[in-house]
């Protein structure tokens, strides 16, 4: 790396065997700042496992080209590096992945972001309330499912979508066509990140900052590029692009492997596995990354995850009929007398049921492709419809939040919009505003292990910052840096002898 070209920030993420770094290179600015990139390799030469990892992370990352919705590999320029192992799955040493870095973290942080608001609304004055930030995430933020569509069909030809960004979507998909048994087996809230876009088709051009584990957000302030986004992409107007990411346990199922093969590939954390990954003999598929997404999207709308060894499945009524599902807290249930008392009983009642079917216990009853993406885009479709008719006064109903209304509005931080009322679109403008308008910087949490002086930091840092007309919290959280890595790394990846070499594999069985 030539340090004229390119110049070390901070540590992002470090664990048992891998180590995660922001750079910043001199290349064109993107909202005053330069682009970065998230550089990761393997902080554990001499275990031969850990380098197979980072090739193999590499191998997908080269199979999903162009992919909007899976974190993308950057190639820099001749000018900044000329070392043979970045970014190459083949070479004999230790790879180095460049990727995309993200502004704004994982959906993990996102989570701990909304607690540390609970704190933080509760310390602003009461003349400050209507500047307290939104404690939850609105309807419209919540779909995510493009990942798994691509993942479930790839791209034939990735070299080709060099430089493009295309939305993965059922309707690229030829009728007939199989999907893959490509099952990432890592799919949570720390390896999913979401970024918001000025365009698909500029995203990469421009090369907004991300960030390294999975999800990302950044943000266009001015009323222009707002209005730039409405009319060159309707899905991401006011929420992020979720991006899925850390292929390192990635794996394309194969029913031949043998079971010791089978077993050495059933990783990932226990508490967003699927039921069949606790089982070599189960059935794998795109069901199963169905599965993590949708205890990914259960743990946003409850932001109460539960201990898989908490966890139980629950018969739940359905449309289709009762099934058994790990996601039965999100569908009140009157046969066995179940009542939501949370408030997130208003969240949209559509989305809670397709959540619990993507957790059923059965692979066979999850939903597939076809109707997830169909419902996706439907509900949200729906959403916005009403909110436009509200403003051109064709229906006589009317949001129930306002800003600088007197009432209810003091407490729509906190509150939801009751079920069956319209969920307007300056809730989802205000989430926008007070969580992905600026870029999550914070210390390297991780200096103390290295750095001879350690610059002392606050636990948490708040805000009040001004926007346009009025005000809105900004919480910061520094949080502290995990343990130092150890050697015997809990998620350490199978020895050599036992892993498949999955990035070799690239015909289906």
């Amino acid at each position: 790396m030539r340090a004229n070209e390119i110049r070390y920030e901070r540590v992002l993420g470090a664990g048992g065997f891998g180590l995660v770094q922001k750079w910043a290179t001199n290349q064109a600015k993107i909202n005053g700042r330069y682009r970065t990139v998230a550089i990761k390799t393997s902080i554990r030469p001499e275990r031969d496992n850990c380098v197979r990892a980072l090739k193999r992370e590499i191998y997908w990352m080269k199979r999903f080209t162009g992919c909007e919705h899976l974190v993308q590999l950057v190639d820099l320029p001749d000018t900044t590096t000329t070392l043979e192992n970045v970014n190459n799955e083949n070479c004999p040493g230790i790879p180095i992945i460049v990727m995309e870095e993200f502004g704004c973290g994982s959906l993990d942080l996102l989570i701990n972001r909304l607690f540390d608001v609970l704190r933080v609304n509760a310390r602003v004055p009461e003349d400050q309330a209507d500047a307290r930030a939104m404690e939850y995430i609105p309807n419209r933020a919540l779909w995510m499912i493009r990942a798994v569509i691509g993942m479930a069909y790839p791209p034939e030809n990735p070299e080709s979508r060099k430089g493009k960004v295309i939305r993965e979507s059922m309707s690229n998909v030829q009728p007939g066509t199989r999907p893959s048994r490509i099952i990432h087996s890592d799919i949570d809230v720390f390896n999913s990140m979401p970024i918001i876009s000025l365009s698909s088709e500029t995203i990469h051009a421009n090369y907004a900052n991300l960030l390294t584990h999975s999800i990302a957000f950044i943000g266009y302030p001015s009323t222009d590029d707002i209005q730039a986004r409405q009319s060159a992409d309707f899905e991401h107007v006011w929420h992020p692009i979720v991006k899925i990411a850390d292929y390192g346990c990635m794996v394309r199922w194969d029913y031949n492997w043998t079971l010791e093969t089978k077993k050495a590939s059933l990783w990932g954390k226990a508490d967003y596995k699927a039921p069949e990954q606790f089982d070599p003999n189960g059935q794998f598929g795109t069901h199963t990354n169905i599965y993590q997404v949708g205890q990914i999207m259960h743990d946003l709308i409850t932001l109460a995850p539960i201990d898989y060894k908490q966890r139980k499945a629950t018969k739940i009524d359905t449309e289709l009929g009762p099934i058994w599902s790990y996601g039965g807290r999100l569908v009140e249930c009157p046969s066995r007398n179940y009542k939501i008392k949370s408030d997130w009983i208003n969240v949209d009642a559509e989305l809670r049921e397709i959540v619990a079917v993507c957790m059923a216990e059965d692979p066979v009853e999850r939903p597939v492709l076809d109707h997830l993406e169909a419902l996706c885009v439907s509900r949200v479709a729906d959403m916005d419809l009403a909110n436009r008719q509200v403003k051109l006064g064709q229906v006589s109903g009317k949001p129930v939040w306002a800003p600088g209304s007197p009432d209810e509005a003091i407490d729509r931080y906190k509150s939801r919009v009751p079920a069956g009322l319209i969920e307007p679109d300056e809730l989802l403008q205000k989430f926008y505003k007070e969580y992905f308008l600026e870029h999550w910087e914070s210390h390297d949490k991780y200096e103390e292990y290295w750095a001879n002086v350690t610059a002392s930091s606050s636990d948490e840092v708040v805000e009040v910052v001004p926007v346009g007309d009025g005000t809105f919290v900004r919480a910061d959280p520094t949080f502290r840096a995990p343990n130092p890595p150890q050697s015997d790394a809990p998620e350490a990846l199978p020895q050599a002898e036992t892993e498949p070499m999955v990035f070799s594999l690239d015909a289906e069985n």
